[in-house]
């Protein structure tokens, strides 16, 4: 697998789409054994979503969709052949640079998700911050993670 990403993005694109769908029933539903109602939660036709691909290949991917309370990152997966290569710090600095304009007019400025545990540190290395208590998600506990834009 060559290092060359090239990311999409795009909110009612099929192929996109089915390309994030592609990565998350291999990571949430096959490897980590989450209920398909639970991964497919309705909120997909609202998301900007956010496809790396190598080789023609989709290995990475995110969604965004903005609230009142920020612009929410949510279903961050990388297939497993892709992982430890910096493809998701690829995929999320474009998502939130690509967002950034948005998020600037929002009353609350800021990028936040609910990160799996076992994924804080690189979150953190991303520049969130973890808030409020850890929380069971999809059997799975997890941390609610801010990166504020008014510092």
């Amino acid at each position: 697998m060559s290092n060359k990403l090239q990311i999409e993005s795009g909110k009612s694109d099929p192929q996109i789409i089915s390309a994030a769908h592609q990565i998350r029933d291999t990571v949430f539903i096959d490897e980590q054994g989450i209920d398909p109602t639970l991964e497919y939660d309705g909120s997909d036709a609202g998301a900007i979503h956010y496809v790396g691909f190598v080789d023609a290949i989709p290995v990475v991917t995110a969604r965004a969709t903005v609230t009142d309370q920020g612009v929410h990152i949510q279903r961050v997966a990388t297939v497993q052949a892709a992982r430890k290569r910096g493809y998701a710090k690829r995929l999320l600095n474009q998502l939130m640079a690509d967002l950034k304009p948005v998020v600037a007019t929002l009353s609350k400025p800021q990028f936040y998700l609910g990160a799996q545990l076992t994924a804080l540190p690189f979150y953190e290395r991303l520049g969130f911050r973890a808030v409020g208590p850890v929380f069971m998600e999809a059997g799975i506990q997890h941390q609610l993670l801010k990166l504020n834009l008014e510092q």
